[in-house]
Protein backbone atom coordinates (compact mmCIF):
# COMPACT_ATOMS: atom_id res chain seq x y z
CA UNK A 1 0.00 0.00 0.00
CA UNK A 2 2.49 2.20 0.89
CA UNK A 3 3.90 1.71 -3.04
CA UNK A 4 1.18 2.99 -4.44
CA UNK A 5 0.97 5.85 -2.04
CA UNK A 6 4.92 6.40 -3.43
CA UNK A 7 4.07 6.19 -6.96
CA UNK A 8 0.91 8.28 -6.82
CA UNK A 9 3.04 11.03 -4.96
CA UNK A 10 5.73 10.87 -7.58
CA UNK A 11 2.75 11.08 -10.51
CA UNK A 12 1.75 14.35 -8.38
CA UNK A 13 5.31 15.90 -8.88
CA UNK A 14 5.59 14.88 -12.56
CA UNK A 15 2.07 17.22 -13.20
CA UNK A 16 3.57 19.59 -10.89
CA UNK A 17 4.98 21.82 -13.11
CA UNK A 18 2.38 21.74 -16.06
CA UNK A 19 -0.18 22.12 -13.49
CA UNK A 20 -1.76 24.91 -15.56
CA UNK A 21 -1.38 23.08 -18.81
CA UNK A 22 -3.38 20.17 -18.20
CA UNK A 23 -7.23 21.10 -16.77
CA UNK A 24 -9.82 18.49 -15.97
CA UNK A 25 -13.60 19.91 -16.21
CA UNK A 26 -15.80 20.57 -13.21
CA UNK A 27 -12.90 19.20 -11.48
CA UNK A 28 -9.19 21.87 -11.76
CA UNK A 29 -5.92 21.08 -12.24
CA UNK A 30 -4.80 17.46 -13.12
CA UNK A 31 -2.20 17.85 -10.53
CA UNK A 32 -4.40 18.77 -7.36
CA UNK A 33 -6.77 16.11 -8.36
CA UNK A 34 -3.69 13.09 -8.62
CA UNK A 35 -2.14 15.30 -5.07
CA UNK A 36 -5.78 15.10 -3.43
CA UNK A 37 -6.14 10.93 -4.50
CA UNK A 38 -2.40 10.54 -3.00
CA UNK A 39 -3.17 12.56 -0.09
CA UNK A 40 -6.18 10.16 0.76
CA UNK A 41 -4.60 7.19 -0.23
CA UNK A 42 -1.66 7.77 2.22
CA UNK A 43 -3.54 8.65 5.04
CA UNK A 44 -5.87 5.40 4.64
CA UNK A 45 -2.45 3.71 4.18
CA UNK A 46 -0.80 5.34 7.40
CA UNK A 47 -4.36 4.53 9.81
CA UNK A 48 -4.67 1.32 8.38
CA UNK A 49 -0.61 0.10 8.70
CA UNK A 50 -0.23 2.26 11.47
CA UNK A 51 3.82 3.03 10.30
CA UNK A 52 4.71 6.82 10.48
CA UNK A 53 8.04 8.18 10.20
CA UNK A 54 9.29 10.09 13.24
CA UNK A 55 8.49 13.93 12.37
CA UNK A 56 11.08 16.41 12.39
CA UNK A 57 11.72 19.83 13.91
CA UNK A 58 11.74 21.46 10.61
CA UNK A 59 7.98 19.97 10.41
CA UNK A 60 7.25 21.80 13.59
CA UNK A 61 8.01 24.65 12.44
CA UNK A 62 6.36 23.96 9.11
CA UNK A 63 3.20 23.57 11.11
CA UNK A 64 3.36 26.50 13.11
CA UNK A 65 3.94 28.48 10.37
CA UNK A 66 0.86 27.39 8.45
CA UNK A 67 -1.32 27.86 11.69
CA UNK A 68 -0.50 31.07 11.67
CA UNK A 69 -1.74 31.64 8.51
CA UNK A 70 -4.60 30.45 9.21
CA UNK A 71 -5.13 32.16 12.38
CA UNK A 72 -5.20 35.59 10.72
CA UNK A 73 -8.49 35.21 9.00
CA UNK A 74 -9.44 36.39 12.15
CA UNK A 75 -8.35 39.96 11.45
CA UNK A 76 -7.79 39.48 7.56
CA UNK A 77 -8.63 42.43 5.54
CA UNK A 78 -10.09 39.53 2.55
CA UNK A 79 -11.06 36.77 4.92
CA UNK A 80 -12.64 34.55 1.67
CA UNK A 81 -8.63 34.78 0.47
CA UNK A 82 -7.48 33.62 3.55
CA UNK A 83 -9.88 30.86 4.00
CA UNK A 84 -9.00 29.80 0.38
CA UNK A 85 -5.22 30.02 1.26
CA UNK A 86 -5.69 28.13 4.61
CA UNK A 87 -6.72 25.29 2.27
CA UNK A 88 -3.74 25.56 0.01
CA UNK A 89 -1.56 25.28 2.92
CA UNK A 90 -3.77 22.74 4.77
CA UNK A 91 -2.47 20.52 1.14
CA UNK A 92 0.59 21.41 1.39
CA UNK A 93 1.47 20.95 4.93
CA UNK A 94 -0.17 17.18 3.75
CA UNK A 95 2.24 17.40 0.96
CA UNK A 96 5.47 17.97 2.99
CA UNK A 97 4.47 14.45 5.38
CA UNK A 98 3.93 12.79 2.64
CA UNK A 99 8.03 13.10 1.25
CA UNK A 100 8.73 12.88 4.72
CA UNK A 101 7.22 9.56 5.01
CA UNK A 102 7.50 7.96 1.63
CA UNK A 103 10.82 9.30 0.42
CA UNK A 104 13.05 7.83 3.31
CA UNK A 105 15.81 6.74 0.76
CA UNK A 106 18.17 8.45 -0.91
CA UNK A 107 17.25 6.38 -3.72
CA UNK A 108 13.51 7.73 -3.24
CA UNK A 109 14.87 11.30 -3.00
CA UNK A 110 16.43 11.26 -6.29
CA UNK A 111 13.42 9.61 -7.85
CA UNK A 112 11.18 12.15 -6.44
CA UNK A 113 13.84 14.91 -8.23
CA UNK A 114 13.86 13.10 -11.38
CA UNK A 115 10.05 12.96 -11.52
CA UNK A 116 9.94 17.12 -11.43
CA UNK A 117 12.68 16.51 -14.24
CA UNK A 118 10.48 14.23 -16.42
CA UNK A 119 7.37 16.88 -15.61
CA UNK A 120 9.61 20.24 -16.26
CA UNK A 121 9.92 19.36 -20.11
CA UNK A 122 6.25 19.83 -20.60
CA UNK A 123 6.43 23.73 -19.69
CA UNK A 124 9.43 23.51 -21.80
CA UNK A 125 8.10 21.53 -24.74
CA UNK A 126 5.33 23.54 -24.58
CA UNK A 127 7.28 27.07 -24.55
CA UNK A 128 9.00 26.17 -27.84
CA UNK A 129 5.65 24.50 -29.49
CA UNK A 130 4.27 28.05 -29.06
CA UNK A 131 7.07 29.33 -30.49
CA UNK A 132 7.09 27.48 -33.74
CA UNK A 133 3.24 27.73 -34.33
CA UNK A 134 3.51 31.69 -33.26
CA UNK A 135 1.38 31.58 -30.29
CA UNK A 136 3.37 34.73 -28.46
CA UNK A 137 2.04 35.04 -24.65
CA UNK A 138 3.11 39.08 -25.64
CA UNK A 139 4.87 40.27 -28.13
CA UNK A 140 8.50 38.98 -28.75
CA UNK A 141 7.54 36.47 -25.51
CA UNK A 142 6.34 32.76 -25.37
CA UNK A 143 5.24 30.59 -22.84
CA UNK A 144 3.97 27.29 -21.74
CA UNK A 145 0.18 26.90 -22.55
CA UNK A 146 -1.92 27.87 -19.73
CA UNK A 147 1.10 30.01 -17.82
CA UNK A 148 2.71 33.29 -18.29
CA UNK A 149 6.36 33.69 -19.13
CA UNK A 150 7.58 34.39 -15.93
CA UNK A 151 6.35 30.74 -14.06
CA UNK A 152 7.39 28.91 -17.46
CA UNK A 153 10.86 30.96 -16.90
CA UNK A 154 11.21 29.82 -12.87
CA UNK A 155 9.84 26.27 -13.03
CA UNK A 156 12.05 25.07 -15.94
CA UNK A 157 15.25 27.11 -14.72
CA UNK A 158 14.55 25.41 -10.81
CA UNK A 159 15.10 21.98 -12.77
CA UNK A 160 18.50 22.84 -14.21
CA UNK A 161 20.57 21.80 -11.13
CA UNK A 162 18.72 18.55 -10.76
CA UNK A 163 19.76 17.26 -13.77
CA UNK A 164 23.20 17.59 -13.66
CA UNK A 165 22.81 16.27 -9.61
CA UNK A 166 21.22 13.17 -11.50
CA UNK A 167 23.40 12.83 -14.25
CA UNK A 168 26.68 13.03 -12.14
CA UNK A 169 25.94 11.20 -9.36
CA UNK A 170 27.21 7.59 -9.00
CA UNK A 171 24.91 6.20 -6.57
CA UNK A 172 21.71 6.65 -8.65
CA UNK A 173 19.74 3.39 -9.02
CA UNK A 174 19.60 1.19 -12.98
CA UNK A 175 16.29 2.90 -13.80
CA UNK A 176 17.71 6.68 -13.18
CA UNK A 177 21.23 5.73 -14.71
CA UNK A 178 18.99 4.80 -17.97
CA UNK A 179 17.85 8.47 -17.41
CA UNK A 180 21.10 10.36 -17.99
CA UNK A 181 21.32 11.34 -21.46
CA UNK A 182 17.04 12.34 -20.39
CA UNK A 183 18.76 14.46 -17.67
CA UNK A 184 21.41 15.97 -20.33
CA UNK A 185 19.20 16.88 -23.23
CA UNK A 186 16.99 18.60 -20.75
CA UNK A 187 19.74 21.52 -20.40
CA UNK A 188 19.75 22.63 -23.99
CA UNK A 189 15.93 22.44 -24.01
CA UNK A 190 15.56 24.56 -21.13
CA UNK A 191 17.65 26.98 -22.11
CA UNK A 192 16.10 27.50 -25.38
CA UNK A 193 12.81 27.71 -23.59
CA UNK A 194 13.81 30.39 -20.88
CA UNK A 195 15.33 32.51 -23.71
CA UNK A 196 11.83 32.58 -25.55
CA UNK A 197 10.33 33.66 -22.12
CA UNK A 198 12.48 36.08 -22.33
CA UNK A 199 12.51 36.31 -18.14
CA UNK A 200 15.65 37.94 -16.67
CA UNK A 201 15.47 36.60 -13.03
CA UNK A 202 15.04 33.01 -15.27
CA UNK A 203 18.35 33.90 -16.65
CA UNK A 204 19.94 34.44 -13.71
CA UNK A 205 19.12 31.54 -11.93
CA UNK A 206 20.29 29.58 -14.82
CA UNK A 207 24.19 31.07 -14.20
CA UNK A 208 24.39 29.14 -10.32
CA UNK A 209 22.54 25.95 -11.83
CA UNK A 210 25.23 25.84 -14.82
CA UNK A 211 28.27 27.06 -12.56
CA UNK A 212 27.11 23.54 -10.25
CA UNK A 213 27.39 21.81 -13.74
CA UNK A 214 30.75 22.69 -14.25
CA UNK A 215 31.80 21.19 -11.22
CA UNK A 216 30.59 18.34 -11.74
CA UNK A 217 33.13 17.29 -14.76
CA UNK A 218 35.32 15.82 -12.22
CA UNK A 219 32.99 13.28 -11.53
CA UNK A 220 32.71 12.13 -15.31
CA UNK A 221 35.26 10.49 -17.81
CA UNK A 222 37.46 12.55 -20.21
CA UNK A 223 35.63 11.14 -22.87
CA UNK A 224 31.74 11.97 -21.40
CA UNK A 225 32.80 15.56 -20.80
CA UNK A 226 34.13 16.64 -23.84
CA UNK A 227 31.01 14.89 -25.55
CA UNK A 228 28.22 16.57 -23.43
CA UNK A 229 30.71 20.47 -23.68
CA UNK A 230 30.42 20.06 -27.38
CA UNK A 231 26.73 18.72 -27.80
CA UNK A 232 25.90 21.64 -25.37
CA UNK A 233 27.91 24.38 -26.78
CA UNK A 234 26.55 22.85 -30.79
CA UNK A 235 23.24 23.40 -29.39
CA UNK A 236 23.25 26.49 -27.59
CA UNK A 237 25.09 27.99 -31.21
CA UNK A 238 22.19 26.44 -32.84
CA UNK A 239 19.57 27.52 -31.29
CA UNK A 240 20.41 30.90 -30.15
CA UNK A 241 19.64 32.07 -33.87
CA UNK A 242 16.02 31.29 -33.34
CA UNK A 243 15.80 33.70 -30.51
CA UNK A 244 13.23 36.49 -31.46
CA UNK A 245 15.04 39.69 -31.06
CA UNK A 246 12.92 41.06 -28.74
CA UNK A 247 13.63 38.89 -25.94
CA UNK A 248 17.47 39.50 -26.37
CA UNK A 249 16.92 43.19 -25.83
CA UNK A 250 14.94 42.31 -22.85
CA UNK A 251 17.95 40.68 -21.39
CA UNK A 252 20.21 42.98 -22.57
CA UNK A 253 18.16 45.10 -19.98
CA UNK A 254 19.06 42.71 -16.81
CA UNK A 255 22.19 45.65 -16.15
CA UNK A 256 20.05 48.64 -16.38
CA UNK A 257 16.76 47.01 -14.48
CA UNK A 258 19.22 46.09 -11.43
CA UNK A 259 20.95 49.57 -11.15
CA UNK A 260 17.95 51.54 -11.38
CA UNK A 261 14.85 50.28 -13.02
CA UNK A 262 11.59 49.52 -11.61
CA UNK A 263 11.71 45.45 -12.05
CA UNK A 264 8.68 46.23 -14.23
CA UNK A 265 6.72 47.95 -11.43
CA UNK A 266 7.59 45.41 -8.68
CA UNK A 267 9.47 47.99 -7.09
CA UNK A 268 6.74 50.32 -6.84
CA UNK A 269 4.44 47.20 -5.71
CA UNK A 270 7.03 46.38 -2.99
CA UNK A 271 7.07 49.92 -1.80
CA UNK A 272 3.21 49.76 -1.41
CA UNK A 273 3.60 46.31 0.63
CA UNK A 274 6.09 48.22 2.75
CA UNK A 275 3.91 50.39 3.78
CA UNK A 276 0.92 48.21 4.72
CA UNK A 277 3.28 46.75 6.71
CA UNK A 278 4.46 49.53 8.84
CA UNK A 279 0.06 50.02 9.16
CA UNK A 280 0.05 46.68 10.66
CA UNK A 281 3.67 45.36 12.02
CA UNK A 282 3.44 42.76 14.16
CA UNK A 283 -0.09 40.38 12.86
CA UNK A 284 0.11 41.92 9.07
CA UNK A 285 -3.11 42.16 6.51
CA UNK A 286 -4.10 38.41 6.76
CA UNK A 287 -3.00 35.68 4.67
CA UNK A 288 -4.05 36.65 0.90
CA UNK A 289 -4.69 39.77 1.49
CA UNK A 290 -2.21 42.01 -0.38
CA UNK A 291 -4.12 41.14 -4.10
CA UNK A 292 -7.32 43.06 -3.27
CA UNK A 293 -5.69 45.75 -0.79
CA UNK A 294 -3.48 47.31 -4.00
CA UNK A 295 -7.22 46.61 -6.52
CA UNK A 296 -7.91 50.28 -5.75
CA UNK A 297 -4.48 51.41 -6.81
CA UNK A 298 -4.24 49.54 -9.93
CA UNK A 299 -7.95 48.98 -10.92
CA UNK A 300 -7.39 45.25 -10.27
CA UNK A 301 -5.77 43.24 -8.19
CA UNK A 302 -1.90 42.26 -8.37
CA UNK A 303 0.37 40.30 -6.48
CA UNK A 304 3.44 41.87 -4.94
CA UNK A 305 5.96 39.36 -7.21
CA UNK A 306 8.50 38.48 -3.71
CA UNK A 307 7.81 35.76 -1.32
CA UNK A 308 9.85 37.46 1.28
CA UNK A 309 7.86 40.97 1.20
CA UNK A 310 4.51 38.95 0.81
CA UNK A 311 5.04 37.10 4.00
CA UNK A 312 6.14 40.15 5.96
CA UNK A 313 2.83 41.85 4.41
CA UNK A 314 0.21 39.65 4.94
CA UNK A 315 1.76 37.88 8.03
CA UNK A 316 3.39 40.45 10.32
CA UNK A 317 6.55 40.40 12.41
CA UNK A 318 5.30 36.86 13.55
CA UNK A 319 5.24 35.09 10.31
CA UNK A 320 8.47 36.48 8.59
CA UNK A 321 10.24 35.13 11.83
CA UNK A 322 9.06 31.48 11.30
CA UNK A 323 9.42 31.52 7.74
CA UNK A 324 12.97 33.02 8.18
CA UNK A 325 13.14 30.42 10.80
CA UNK A 326 12.47 27.28 8.50
CA UNK A 327 15.55 28.34 5.41
CA UNK A 328 17.39 28.95 8.80
CA UNK A 329 16.64 25.21 9.74
CA UNK A 330 17.00 24.72 5.46
CA UNK A 331 20.59 25.72 5.72
CA UNK A 332 21.00 23.61 8.53
CA UNK A 333 20.05 20.69 6.75
CA UNK A 334 22.45 21.82 3.91
CA UNK A 335 25.46 21.62 6.02
CA UNK A 336 24.64 18.16 7.46
CA UNK A 337 25.36 16.55 4.02
CA UNK A 338 28.62 15.26 2.33
CA UNK A 339 30.78 17.78 -0.51
CA UNK A 340 28.61 16.62 -3.15
CA UNK A 341 25.43 16.92 -1.50
CA UNK A 342 26.42 20.21 -0.11
CA UNK A 343 26.95 21.99 -3.29
CA UNK A 344 23.53 20.39 -5.02
CA UNK A 345 21.61 21.54 -2.33
CA UNK A 346 23.22 25.11 -1.93
CA UNK A 347 22.66 25.55 -5.21
CA UNK A 348 19.18 24.40 -5.46
CA UNK A 349 18.01 26.36 -2.32
CA UNK A 350 19.97 29.05 -3.93
CA UNK A 351 18.07 28.95 -7.41
CA UNK A 352 14.58 28.26 -5.62
CA UNK A 353 15.41 32.16 -3.76
CA UNK A 354 16.58 33.59 -6.43
CA UNK A 355 13.20 32.95 -8.04
CA UNK A 356 11.35 34.26 -4.68
CA UNK A 357 13.01 37.82 -5.52
CA UNK A 358 10.40 37.64 -8.89
CA UNK A 359 7.34 35.74 -7.34
CA UNK A 360 5.08 35.07 -4.69
CA UNK A 361 5.94 31.17 -4.20
CA UNK A 362 5.10 30.35 -1.12
CA UNK A 363 2.25 28.86 -1.43
CA UNK A 364 3.43 26.91 -4.82
CA UNK A 365 4.44 23.32 -4.69
CA UNK A 366 7.23 23.51 -6.04
CA UNK A 367 8.75 25.28 -2.73
CA UNK A 368 7.32 22.65 -0.35
CA UNK A 369 9.13 20.09 -2.86
CA UNK A 370 12.58 21.32 -2.42
CA UNK A 371 12.37 22.01 1.21
CA UNK A 372 10.46 18.48 2.39
CA UNK A 373 12.91 16.90 -0.15
CA UNK A 374 16.20 18.73 1.22
CA UNK A 375 14.49 17.23 4.56
CA UNK A 376 14.01 14.48 3.81
CA UNK A 377 17.44 14.44 2.54
CA UNK A 378 18.91 15.44 6.19
CA UNK A 379 16.94 12.85 8.03
CA UNK A 380 18.52 10.08 6.31
CA UNK A 381 21.11 7.85 8.87
CA UNK A 382 24.49 8.45 7.23
CA UNK A 383 24.25 12.02 5.56
CA UNK A 384 27.24 11.96 3.89
CA UNK A 385 26.01 9.30 0.90
CA UNK A 386 28.58 9.71 -2.05
CA UNK A 387 32.26 10.82 -1.17
CA UNK A 388 34.02 13.94 -2.76
CA UNK A 389 35.50 12.17 -5.98
CA UNK A 390 39.49 12.29 -5.12
CA UNK A 391 41.61 12.35 -8.23
CA UNK A 392 44.30 10.58 -7.36
CA UNK A 393 42.04 7.91 -6.62
CA UNK A 394 39.69 7.59 -9.54
CA UNK A 395 43.12 8.01 -11.50
CA UNK A 396 43.98 4.93 -10.13
CA UNK A 397 42.58 1.43 -11.53
CA UNK A 398 40.64 -0.07 -8.40
CA UNK A 399 42.33 -3.14 -6.91
CA UNK A 400 40.20 -5.91 -6.25
CA UNK A 401 41.86 -8.93 -4.88
CA UNK A 402 39.98 -12.29 -6.16
CA UNK A 403 37.36 -13.76 -4.16
CA UNK A 404 38.91 -15.89 -1.32
CA UNK A 405 37.56 -18.25 1.30
CA UNK A 406 39.83 -16.80 4.08
CA UNK A 407 40.97 -13.36 4.63
CA UNK A 408 44.53 -12.76 3.37
CA UNK A 409 47.36 -13.10 5.43
CA UNK A 410 48.93 -9.77 6.77
CA UNK A 411 51.80 -10.52 4.90
CA UNK A 412 50.60 -11.02 1.52
CA UNK A 413 48.22 -8.25 1.75
CA UNK A 414 50.84 -5.48 2.68
CA UNK A 415 52.09 -6.79 -0.63
CA UNK A 416 49.00 -6.89 -2.92
CA UNK A 417 48.20 -2.83 -2.13
CA UNK A 418 50.00 -0.22 -3.94
CA UNK A 419 52.12 1.95 -1.50
CA UNK A 420 49.69 5.25 -2.05
CA UNK A 421 47.11 3.50 -0.43
CA UNK A 422 46.45 2.39 2.95
CA UNK A 423 46.37 -1.36 3.97
CA UNK A 424 42.66 -1.55 4.92
CA UNK A 425 40.61 -4.59 3.30
CA UNK A 426 37.28 -3.99 3.40
CA UNK A 427 34.81 -7.81 2.74
CA UNK A 428 31.79 -6.70 0.74
CA UNK A 429 30.07 -9.61 -0.90
CA UNK A 430 33.06 -12.20 -0.44
CA UNK A 431 35.32 -9.95 -2.17
CA UNK A 432 37.91 -8.20 -0.88
CA UNK A 433 38.26 -4.52 -1.93
CA UNK A 434 40.84 -2.39 -0.96
CA UNK A 435 39.51 1.18 0.44
CA UNK A 436 41.37 4.62 1.04
CA UNK A 437 41.11 5.00 4.91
Amino acid sequence: MRTIAYWLTLLTIILMPWESFLILPGVGTASRFVGVVAAAFWVFTVFYTGKFRKLAPFHLVAFLFFLWNAITILWSIDPVETFLRSLTYMQLALFSLMLWDLFPTRANIQMGLQAYVLGAYVPAGSTIYNYMNGIAFSYGRYASTGDNPNTTGILVALALPLVWYLAASSDTTGALRRLRWVNYVYIPVAMFAILLTATRFALLMAVPAMLFGLSTAPRLSMKLRVLIFVAVLVALYGLSSWVPETALDRFATIDDEIQGGDLSDRTVLWDIGINMWLDHPFIGIGSGGYNMAVAPIFGRPRSIHNTFISVLVELGAVGICLFLLLLLMALLHIVRHSAWEFRFWLTTVGVWLMGNLLLTWIYYKPTWLVLGLLAASAGLAGHKSEPEPDPETTALVPAVVSRLSHPLPPRVREQAIPAPLVPQVAKTTGAYIVKRA
